[in-house]
């Protein structure tokens, strides 16, 4: 049934195939944009680790307390500076990548398909498509993993122990991932920016409730998710602490 699956995937890829120069596209693909997405989690957990975290550090919970809009309010204040920073930092990265891509490699092969990179690949792409998928896995990764941040931050009122816990969620799946069963670190792909956007070179599977869906399906969708699920839980847990 997997083969099967995949197979239906490989028949929507346009044959035959037309060649060209794709040493540009395959470092851009295979290794920049996926090196790119986990340095900006270092980014995220220094910045936002610190979103209501800070408010405990600098003894100022008594003060919002007292402030006109309450902690609803400024609880989605936070949340909203923290998603905005998120996409602030995304385009900064993104938009200098992609100028330095068109300077230097310029755009020619953008509609070679992936499979030039990569012969087993069965998704029906060119280089563009993949180029734009591993950009959105990126924000949606990061909009997920800032979710998760903010969460521990209002969980705990250390600066320091928030910044290391959210370190944590992204580096210590890295380090402990070749060491654990396949099954496992398939699971793990799934926290935001622990996977890799070059999945879709891939024929990597879930089997969920009977069926089968390719991994680049979960992981653009699932890591956001988290992130939401996240930030709801963030609003609620600061504010029940921050009545105390």
């Amino acid at each position: 049934k997997e083969k099967e699956y995949l197979l239906q995937i490989d028949e929507k890829v346009t044959k035959p195939f037309h060649y060209g120069w794709i040493r540009g596209w395959q470092t851009l693909l295979s290794i920049t944009i996926d090196t790119s997405a986990g340095s900006m989690a270092l980014f995220l957990a220094i910045v936002l680790s610190t979103l209501f975290a800070g408010e405990w550090h600098a003894n100022t919970s008594s003060l919002v307390l007292a402030t006109k809009n309450g902690w609803k309010k400024i609880a989605f204040a936070k949340i909203v500076t923290g998603l905005v920073f998120t996409v602030e930092l995304f385009a900064m990265i993104a938009i200098c990548d992609i100028a330095s891509q068109i300077f230097f490699m310029g755009i020619t092969g953008w509609d070679m398909p992936v499979q030039l990179i990569k012969l087993t690949a069965i998704a029906p792409m060119n280089m563009l498509q993949a180029e734009i998928y591993e950009w959105a896995f990126t924000l949606l990764g990061m909009i997920g993993f800032a979710g998760i941040v903010m969460l521990i931050s209002s969980a705990v009122k250390s600066n320091v122990l928030a910044l290391i816990l959210s370190l944590a969620v992204v580096y210590v799946p890295t380090v402990i991932d070749p060491y654990l069963p396949f099954g496992m670190q398939k699971a793990l792909s799934l926290i935001p920016l622990v996977g890799s956007g070059t999945d879709i070179f891939r024929t990597y599977t879930f089997h969920i409730f009977g069926k089968y869906v390719w991994s680049p399906y979960l992981l653009i969708t699932v890591p956001s998710l988290i992130g939401i699920v996240c930030i709801t839980f963030a609003i609620k847990k600061w504010s029940r602490r921050i009545k105390v």
